[in-house]
């Protein structure tokens, strides 16, 4: 199977072009702040290939069925204690060079 390669040119959403590959770059910023991400295993940017490691391909609503309640409420919890440290850490540890900092929206 062929890769794809990752263009480093973006749309104008961005004041400037990104040097690395986007997802490097806020791989990193999150990985600063404490949020779970997968480790990356290989990454070979010039031909936009990136090796990850596998999280699994089990979605959350599959997860929790047929679990008792107070497991579901369990684990949804687990993933807005998530969403909440991207937040919070993400807003509290702004960083300039973050691409997702860089994001401007059109009027």
């Amino acid at each position: 199977m062929a890769g794809v390669p990752v263009p480093l040119r973006m749309p104008s959403i961005f004041k400037e072009g990104p040097k690395e590959l986007p997802f490097l770059n806020v791989h990193r910023f999150l990985s600063r702040t404490g949020v779970n991400v997968p480790q990356i295993l290989g990454a070979w940017e010039k031909d936009g290939i990136l090796l990850l490691e596998d999280l699994g391909d089990t979605a959350l609503w599959d997860r929790v069925q047929g679990l008792a309640a107070d497991d579901t409420v369990a684990w949804y919890q687990k993933a807005i204690d998530e969403l909440l440290k991207i937040q919070i850490r993400g807003t509290e540890n702004h960083d300039g060079s973050c691409i997702a900092f860089q994001q401007r929206l059109r009027s």
